[in-house]
């Protein structure tokens, strides 16, 4: 393994059996960022968005900050599917995706809070929403003054979207 500068961690150099080849891999990353501008570009889908996460899934973890990037203008069928991920992540690896987000601006810290605490728009099963506050509780006592920031502010976007998603 090796230690990168960017969001990640730690990167495995190794081959991943579902990472494509160099030129398809450009191409989607290219039409993924096409869903960073308003309008979006022809190329942006939510299919594109599932092909990236994929290869963050299979251990590619330099394609968070593609996928943080289109997040943050996401909508629609691409935010459930982003929501999701972003809420899963949260969920599995959340110090990683704090310490990612916390790099950004406060504007795109909160849209990127309130996306990952939505997940598809509908919220997490309330077991979920559990572990996603106890989460971001640890966190916002950690001694990184970012990290802490981004975690007490993605836990006021929770309170706020489970205020507002109560019947």
């Amino acid at each position: 393994m090796i230690l990168f500068s960017t969001c990640m961690l730690a990167v495995q150099l190794a081959q991943k059996p579902c990472s494509p080849p160099a030129d398809t891999r450009k191409q989607v990353l290219s039409a993924l960022a096409e869903c960073t501008t308003r309008p979006y570009g022809l190329r942006c889908s939510e299919n594109v968005a599932e092909e990236v996460i994929a290869w963050y899934r299979c251990g590619d973890a330099t394609v968070l900050d593609p996928l943080l990037d289109a997040s943050v203008h996401s909508d629609a069928a691409l935010a459930e599917t982003l929501g999701t991920f972003l809420g899963q992540r949260l969920m599995q690896e959340p110090e990683t995706l704090l310490r990612c987000v916390s790099k950004r601006s406060s504007s795109q810290q909160k849209a990127l809070g309130f996306l990952a605490v939505s997940g598809d728009g509908s919220g997490f099963p309330p077991a979920q929403m559990k572990q996603i506050q106890h989460h971001l509780e640890g966190l916002a006592k950690n001694r990184n003054k970012a990290l802490a920031r981004v975690a007490k502010l993605w836990l006021r976007e929770l309170t706020s979207f489970e205020s507002t998603s109560q019947p």
